[in-house]
């Protein structure tokens, strides 16, 4: 019972460093579930159900060995960080009507280029 005993920690030690210098992979999966009905329903063929599934691993191409568990404290976004002032309203006002004039002429020019035509 001793050997089995040391042979399982023996092989639990490499395990652990395996582990320590394992890049690490992600396991990625998706499932298609299909039902085939038949032309006529009867009672001892009332159709196919068809489950596929497809897997594979991906290797970690970030070292997420050091990150913590813990989730980040959250801190709510300062909202005139990203909220425009009245100045840039006004500016990106001003650059709007110069933009939809533009593009009045562009359409109106087509209008008349059809008319005389």
């Amino acid at each position: 019972m001793t050997i089995i005993i040391t042979y399982l920690q023996h092989e639990l030690e490499i395990a652990r460093e395996h582990i320590s210098s394992w890049p690490g992979y992600k396991f990625v999966g998706d499932n298609i579930d299909k039902r085939v009905k038949s032309s006529r329903q009867r009672a001892e063929l009332n159709g196919l159900d068809l489950h596929y599934f497809h897997g594979y691993a991906v290797r970690d191409r970030l070292d997420m060995s050091k990150m913590s568990d813990k989730a980040p404290e959250y801190v709510p976004p300062d909202p005139t960080k990203f909220i425009p002032s009245s100045e840039e309203i006004a500016s990106l006002e001003d650059e709007l009507e110069i933009l939809v004039a533009r593009y009045s002429i562009i359409i109106l020019n087509s209008f008349i280029l059809i008319n005389h035509q």
